[in-house]
């Protein structure tokens, strides 16, 4: 499992505005609180492939499982270090993180190495997170809930209720609020929707 040092990026928090300093952080709910995932079956192995998992509040199951427009933030240490979006909701977005375990020479669950085709910015997040919880780094996740909105449309004679995709606009609109007080992006951002 060596090979993952290449997809953790460096990460200097003094350089990363405190969650409790932005702006807009009232607007954001605490979703979970991400861990190491050291879980066991009962004969010893490893319950998950993961190295990491979300714990889940109670009272937050249903919004981190809702399919949904949100713009979310990544905090280590209380620093952000990722401002995201997604336009399916919290669960399918950390799933598709996971995604990222999947580097060249990792093993499958049916014992195939891996070629390495997964999202290069899966990877580094998937991984830089594994290395600094290891190191003893504690990371947040926050979400603020984008409210649905819905047209009606006329597509091919016929009236359509179509939800639109704004998670977008929200993220540029928080990339853009950060950059404007810090003069960069945080550094799992990267690969955002900036301007």
């Amino acid at each position: 499992m060596e090979n993952y040092q290449k997809w953790v990026k460096e990460m200097k928090l003094s350089d990363y505005l405190p969650f409790d300093s932005f702006e807009i952080n009232q607007r954001f709910k605490m979703m979970g609180e991400i861990v190491l995932d050291d879980e066991k079956k009962e004969n010893g192995e490893k319950q998950r492939k993961t190295m990491w998992k979300v714990n889940i509040p109670e009272d937050m199951e249903g919004e981190y499982k809702r399919r949904q427009n949100c713009v979310y933030i990544l905090v280590c240490n209380g620093k952000i270090i990722k401002i995201g979006g997604t336009k399916t909701g919290m669960k399918e977005r950390i799933v598709s993180y996971y995604c990222g375990h999947y580097i060249t020479g990792m093993k499958k669950k049916n014992g195939d190495v891996c070629e390495g085709k997964m999202s290069i910015t899966n990877a580094y997040i998937y991984w830089t997170i594994y290395e600094n919880l290891r190191q003893g780094n504690t990371f947040n996740v926050y979400v603020y809930a984008i409210p649905d909105e819905i047209i009606e449309m006329d597509i091919f004679n016929t009236r359509v209720n179509v939800p639109v995709q704004t998670y977008d606009a929200y993220e540029a609109a928080v990339l853009n609020m950060y950059r404007s007080t810090m003069g960069h992006y945080p550094v799992l951002s990267d690969n955002g929707h900036p301007d």
